[in-house]
């Protein structure tokens, strides 16, 4: 019994010795991501203070709306304006993005670019037609046929990460192809925006944005009876390639 009493006591000691039988130390699993998608459904929400901000150090800021008002396809066109300003903080020009239900894409709403501006907005250069950049419910591969080149989703359902070391995830990639003009590429993601663009082989990606997700909308919107076909008449892609690289 004393044997059996000592044998006992030695095992105890030698478990605790252990760590109480094989728990010992270990490494605690990584936390999982931050996500930092807001509730916004848009992959492209709209309200006057909206900013995302790019790894170059170039912005793009949200300025309000407006409506084309021109002896032109789009006249009559409800659109976003958000100024593009370079590295240094300078403003450099506007895009103008509007919204509308793609009966081609089963009624999905499609954002689209309808024209630029250098001053604030003041004057204004519309597109002959609306080119679409990305809808809100991105599949890739989908391709809108636009006259002399194609706007094709190139990619969805990514995840990129920003400079705080939050994820973005629901990322879409589109690249509009108009040869003999270098390709211009977006990505936008859901409640967030626009997390990329691009000229040629060059991109930039957004480090931050501020997004004001109970107030942002959708762009106003016409009725579908006065929105104009995409294919009526050619876009104008190389109209943006200048104003893009200035945020490189």
């Amino acid at each position: 019994m004393r044997l059996r009493t000592l044998f006992a006591a030695a095992s105890l000691s030698a478990l605790a010795a252990c760590g109480g039988g094989g728990g010992g130390s270990s490494t605690p699993p990584p936390p999982p991501p931050t996500y930092a998608n807001t509730s916004s459904p848009f992959y492209m929400p709209v309200h006057a203070g909206n900013t995302w901000t790019f790894t170059t150090g170039s912005k793009m800021a949200d300025a309000g709306p407006g409506t084309i008002v021109c002896s032109c396809t789009l006249n009559g066109t409800p659109y976003e304006r958000v100024d593009l300003f370079d590295p240094t903080g300078a403003y450099g020009s506007s895009f103008l993005f509007t919204k509308y239900n793609d009966a081609g894409n089963g009624g999905v709403l499609t954002t689209a670019l309808v024209g630029t501006s250098t001053d604030r907005g003041n004057t204004i250069s519309p597109f002959s037609a609306r080119m679409p950049v990305m809808n809100d419910a991105p599949v890739q591969g989908y391709t809108y046929n636009l006259n002399g080149g194609t706007s094709t989703i190139t990619a969805a359902g990514q995840v990129q990460t920003l400079a705080n070391g939050q994820q973005i995830r629901s990322v879409a990639d589109d690249t509009v192809s108009a040869p003999p003009v270098q390709n211009v590429s977006f990505g936008f993601a859901q409640g967030v925006g626009v997390t990329m663009v691009g000229v040629g082989s060059s991109t930039t990606q957004i480090s931050s944005f501020s997004i004001d997700a109970a107030n942002s909308t959708a762009v106003v919107r016409a009725p579908q009876t006065v929105q104009h076909p995409v294919v009526t008449q050619p876009v104008e892609p190389s109209s943006i390639v200048p104003l893009l690289s200035k945020l490189f």
